[in-house]
């Protein structure tokens, strides 16, 4: 078995009107914005804009002020605030009415887990009516999970639980085309590592590899609801490391871990591989420990 510095080696070669304007601004702080170098400016806007929301400044049901007062507030292009409301809209802060602007995505009175995590759930995008709007039962779970209640825990446990055995399972069945696909679905993580819409995809495609190699369909099925389920924190997650390339290492590190017991089939080397990840992800996104076995 190589040591850690030679196969994290190995793999590192491989491949981010004026007047109206300011009546309309009102009392709103300008916040200029200043990218971290690597990281772009709608990065940092939607970062700023969801941290507003969280903090209650524009709560839920709250329309957002229109693009040209935030391209103002931010010192930025309307372009640049376009694609951060579109990162925002991905993370499921938000949402476009058409014609009517971007509003901050209600709670509701019950913000349970929906019954839906139980029926048929396309990966990461979530079921919409015909009229194209997300399901509110949806919204409900997905802002709820991000604003700290237990439903964020309880979906870490199930995964703690389940992927540390999936890993398990992959590093003793997997065959090389499953190698092969698992190492490229690594080297997407690396590659999209600068981008957090597409962080998160490739978080969630490493993962639904491993998960594949098991050759069980449960293991996939489920494992794909639970991930949609948490696609809003890890989107909030992911908006804060970008600035930070050396959490983003880390965070590589710990899924090229994953895939190093599972191509070298140690089944206990990847449930402990596994187990390490997801703890420290939990960590990242709350300031807490998940499951201490000391």
């Amino acid at each position: 078995m190589q040591g850690g510095r030679d196969w994290l080696e190995t793999l590192g070669s491989v491949p981010s009107d004026q007047e109206r304007i300011l009546s309309e601004l009102g009392d709103v702080e300008f916040t200029p914005v200043t990218a971290a170098k690597n990281r772009r400016l709608a990065d940092a806007v939607a970062e700023h804009i969801a941290f507003d929301i969280r903090r209650g400044d524009f709560p839920p049901g709250h329309r957002l002020p229109p693009e040209r007062v935030l391209a103002r507030r931010f010192g930025v292009s309307r372009s640049v605030i376009r694609e951060a409301l579109f990162l925002l809209k991905q993370a499921g802060l938000v949402h476009t009415r058409q014609g009517a602007g971007t509003y901050v995505i209600s709670a509701g009175a019950d913000p349970l887990l929906s019954p839906d995590l139980d029926a048929e759930a396309p990966a990461f995008k979530g079921r919409r009516r015909s009229t194209g709007a997300m399901d509110s039962a949806v919204l409900k779970e997905r802002w709820a999970i991000s604003h700290g209640s237990p439903q964020l825990t309880w979906l870490f446990e199930l995964r703690l639980g389940l992927e540390s055995e999936i890993a398990a399972f992959a590093a003793l069945r997997a065959d090389l085309v499953h190698k092969q696909k698992l190492l490229e679905a690594l080297h997407a993580l690396k590659n999209a590592s600068a981008e957090p819409a597409k962080a998160v995809a490739a978080d969630r495609d490493f993962h639904l590899a491993v998960a594949r190699m098991t050759g069980n369909r449960y293991f996939v099925n489920t494992l794909t609801k639970v991930l949609a389920a948490l696609e809003q924190p890890m989107a909030l997650s992911r908006l804060r490391s970008v600035a930070e390339p050396e959490l983003e290492r880390g965070i590589w590190q710990e899924h090229a871990a994953v895939y190093k017991h599972i191509v070298e089939q140690d089944p206990d080397g990847a449930r402990d591989a596994m187990r390490e990840h997801l703890n420290a992800a939990y960590t990242r996104l709350t300031g807490t420990v998940l499951y201490n076995s000391d």
